[in-house]
């Protein structure tokens, strides 16, 4: 009785290991997916401003160019950031999710502050 009770309950870990496992994997797939549709969403915002910087006035594009020029740099480290990540170990994800976090926040100020300049 004493063996079956022991094996049901090492059964029950591994099962709650594997199920840890399972969600783990569908935490990191949904983190990659929200991060490839935040890179898409700024690749259509950069479109957009450069639609608009081409209708600004001259004397305005400067600025605008400068601010555009450090939201592209900005998503182009998310872009980095996101290759690392889609070839990452398990292991290395969670350092990398962080990072990633920080930068998509970074490139969301550069747009905001790109948008501010480009109202002006």
């Amino acid at each position: 009785m004493r063996i079956g009770i022991a094996l049901i309950f090492a059964l029950s870990l591994f099962t709650t290991a594997s199920v840890a496992s399972a969600a783990f994997a569908e935490t990191r797939s949904e983190f990659a997916e929200r991060m490839k549709t935040s890179i898409d969403e700024v690749d259509r915002e950069i479109a957009e401003l450069k639609e608009d910087l081409a209708k600004s006035k001259k004397s305005a594009q400067a600025d605008m160019q400068e601010k555009l020029k450090d939201l592209q740099t900005k998503r182009d480290g998310l872009a980095a950031d996101y290759k690392k990540f889609e070839k990452a170990s398990d292991k290395a994800w969670d350092r990398l999710k962080s990072g990633m976090e920080k930068a998509l926040k970074e490139v969301k100020s550069a747009y905001s502050d790109a948008k501010e300049e480009f109202k002006k």
